[in-house]
């Protein structure tokens, strides 16, 4: 049965009071869009949120998670409520209740799992995600029970990952390994025209550890993502010149290379 006007608002007045205890930035937007809700758009609201109204006109969770229970283990089995945006058999893609951004989302395995061991298939995900919005890879390397802990953690980080986003917005991470099929010497003037080349159409580069004498170049590139295929026409140029010479070319990716974010809980 459809709210009448009277309902709608005592139910209005109970979520902007929730929104007005979150930190975010846009706040007021939200505060906004829900003060803008019809009848019928809010009951759907608490559908997807899986927020119950009870008889007195009281909004309460369904499902409400343990206290014992990690919180992201309790938004993978719906205990939380949260926006899924995509998911695989291993992997959950979501959108962050706290937004630093438009789209910003977290990509979660639905196992316990630890950073070194993240599937394969979250790997997957996070790059279907990145060709919509930007992912900020981060580790978390704490499993946190609360999510009021978790808020004033990552609180705490949100200066450095605003920072990181203004950085990696709208680009995408491209690796490039040149090897020698010899051992032969290769005149070092190589590896700069190379590296010239290809830093001309890219906004960083980082190097990475030259693990084998006959590794030449190893760099990992942050390319805008309309500038993928120049990029990659580049490598197809520079591998017709260089045909005594190996290139092996991966991505796009998130840009790993370029984020150094650990949140922790201390």
């Amino acid at each position: 049965m459809p709210f009448t006007p009277e309902q709608s608002a005592e139910i209005k007045k109970q979520i902007l009071q929730q929104v007005e205890q979150l930190p975010q930035e846009n706040k007021e937007e939200i505060k906004e869009y829900i003060k803008q809700l019809n009848e019928e758009q809010l009951e759907e609201f608490l559908k997807q949120n899986k927020m119950q109204v009870s008889e007195s006109n009281q909004i309460q969770q369904e499902g409400k998670a343990q206290s014992d229970k990690p919180i992201f283990q309790s938004i993978i089995q719906g205990e939380i409520p949260s926006y899924k945006i995509a998911e695989n058999n291993k992997s959950i893609a979501l959108l962050e209740i706290n937004p630093l951004s438009k789209g910003h989302s977290i990509v979660l395995p639905k196992q316990q799992t630890t950073t070194e061991k993240i599937p394969k298939s979250a790997m997957t995900l996070a790059q279907k995600i990145a060709k919509k919005i930007t992912i900020i890879p981060m580790a978390f390397g704490t499993v946190f029970k609360d999510q009021e802990i978790l808020e004033t953690i990552l609180s705490k980080s949100y200066r450095a990952v605003k920072q990181t986003l203004a950085l990696i917005d709208g680009k995408i991470e491209l690796g490039v390994k040149v090897v020698k099929n010899k051992l032969d010497d290769v005149n070092n003037g190589v590896a700069l025209e190379i590296l010239e080349s290809l830093n001309k159409l890219s906004i960083k580069s980082v190097k990475g550890d030259n693990f084998s004498d006959r590794l030449l170049l190893n760099h990992s590139f942050l390319v805008e993502k309309n500038k993928f295929s120049k990029f990659s026409e580049e490598i197809a140029k520079l591998e017709k010149k260089h045909n005594d010479l190996k290139f092996l070319y991966t991505g796009p990716w998130p840009p790993y290379s370029f984020v150094n974010i650990k949140i922790a809980g201390s």
